[in-house]
């Protein structure tokens, strides 16, 4: 199984449990441009200078928005998808601070887009937390956490949690899915790139897709060799 076929899309898992934020009561009202913010009780008034006041929030939000370092061997600014690359299976990452950004993968001398995360409310909100954290996922609700992305090819995000299944063409009832938070490394290639018979393919040996009820590949000689897998019958004697 590969990381491409592992992540779970953040909008399919919004499809499966829609819900919004929710205002907290008892929020302050919004104040006017270049008013104070209110104090509490006691609390000194702030000092005169001469620099502009700036609120905490303003501040973190505009720190936290800053590109992290690019992968050593990797170009300054992200590459053009489809142009020409000579380093094979660097995998190169493009982001902010927020956690989002683009994953590039020299694959087969050409970059391609492996792994693509827009910026979203939840990642200027602070969703992300500052580096990876494999066992704790974000306070957000789960349809509304976003995938995490840092340097070095590590996206955090939720995960479909189920015991494998029998391979059968009987239906059967399935208990409702768990969602788990995972951190995982982005690999060069393989799977992630797609697979169709007789294309390239790298790296050697890689085998994709699912033995039961569908295709799946190995990457032989440096080309893709696709099998299909017809599902069981569905009761014995086919019928």
């Amino acid at each position: 199984m590969t990381w491409r076929r592992a992540l779970v899309p953040l909008h399919v898992l919004v499809t499966l449990s829609a819900g919004a934020f929710a205002c907290a009561s008892g929020a302050p009202a919004p104040q006017p441009s270049g008013a104070p913010a209110p104090q509490p009780s006691g609390a000194p008034a702030p000092q005169a200078s001469g620099a502009p006041v700036v609120s905490a929030s303003a501040e973190e939000r505009v720190r936290a928005d800053t590109p992290v370092p690019v992968e050593k061997g990797c170009p300054a600014a992200a590459p053009t998808e489809k142009s020409a690359c000579g380093s094979a299976g660097r995998l190169c990452t493009y982001a902010s601070s927020l956690g989002c950004g683009t994953v590039y993968d020299c694959h087969l001398g050409k970059w391609r887009v492996a792994l693509p995360v827009a910026c979203t409310d939840a990642h200027r909100d602070g969703a992300c937390a500052p580096e990876p954290e494999r066992d704790r996922a974000p306070k957000t609700p789960l349809e509304k956490s976003p995938i995490c992305l840092y340097s070095g090819a590590t996206a955090c995000s939720y995960h479909v949690d189920a015991p494998p299944q029998p391979c059968s063409g009987v239906p059967r009832q399935v208990p409702p899915p768990k969602f788990v938070w995972r951190c995982n490394e982005l690999t060069s290639g393989g799977c992630g790139a797609g697979f169709a018979e007789g294309e390239r393919c790298a790296p050697e040996g890689v085998s994709c897709g699912t033995t039961c009820c569908g295709t799946s590949a190995v990457c032989s000689g440096g080309k893709w060799h696709v099998t299909e897998h017809g599902c069981p019958p569905q009761a014995p004697g086919g019928r």
